[in-house]
């Protein structure tokens, strides 16, 4: 397999040459370098993931044509915006570092709880991150950072949120993408520490056992008819 160096050995494939491109022309790269260096979750964000590598192809799409490591790709766009994105790493980092602040003095308000509980947000998180919500230890997958995503745009859009210059700087950054993940994140972790979603969640979880039970109940009483009608001929 062609080595992720962009140093010569074997027939290039288009991960090492687009290595190559980033690493000769980085500003002209600086929000895919700035997405891969800040974003929480970097290995399954389709906004990296998704990024255009050629007419027909994206990163990913590249990266499983050469089998090669997509961590080993991500850490290799990372090290090119540390080598070479100081000032605009630096700036991300200080806007996180607002909103968080921000999110820190308003997250306990009613009013943060009650956006959490809308029933968008719940439907958001039931549908998107059921699994996680039951086994925090579960790793993220690319549908939750969907998710996470939507609910950080969700939350900066409320006329609450507005009032905050630090949540509406988001929408400026090139790295956007990642502060709303984060955001939605964080308000995630948020509303599973909140007594009344996880007994929603408890709810939510209750229905659909007794959903996949009826759902079984049903498949079973069809293979019955179904072998009624093979073991007596003529009905």
């Amino acid at each position: 397999m062609y080595l992720i160096t962009g140093e010569g050995l074997g027939a290039p494939d288009c991960v090492s040459e687009f290595l190559d491109k980033v690493r000769n022309n980085h500003y002209d790269y600086k929000k895919l370098l700035l997405l891969a260096r800040v974003h929480p979750f970097p290995g399954v964000a389709a906004s990296i993931g998704s990024y255009p590598v050629t007419k027909d192809n994206k990163l990913i799409d590249c990266v499983v044509q050469a089998g090669s490591d997509y961590g080993q790709v991500i850490a290799q766009l990372r090290q090119i915006s540390d080598d070479n994105l100081n000032d605009e790493i630096k700036a991300e980092d200080q806007l996180w570092a607002r909103v968080t602040k921000a999110l820190e003095k308003v997250v306990d308000q009613p009013i943060v709880r009650a956006f959490l509980l809308k029933p968008e947000q719940l439907r958001l998180l039931l549908h998107g991150l059921y699994p996680l919500l039951l086994d925090p230890k579960k790793p993220v997958a690319p549908d939750d950072v969907q998710v996470f995503r939507k609910i950080g745009m969700n939350f900066a859009s409320m006329n609450f949120a507005k009032r905050f210059p630090e949540f509406q700087d988001i929408r400026k950054s090139e790295a956007a993408d990642a502060h709303f993940v984060n955001l939605g994140y964080r308000l995630t972790l948020k509303a599973i520490s909140d007594p009344a979603f996880r007994s929603v969640v408890r709810r939510e979880r209750e229905r659909r056992k007794r959903s996949e039970r009826a759902e079984e109940r049903q498949i079973q009483q069809q293979i019955r008819y179904l072998r009624r009608m093979h073991v007596i001929p003529g009905l």
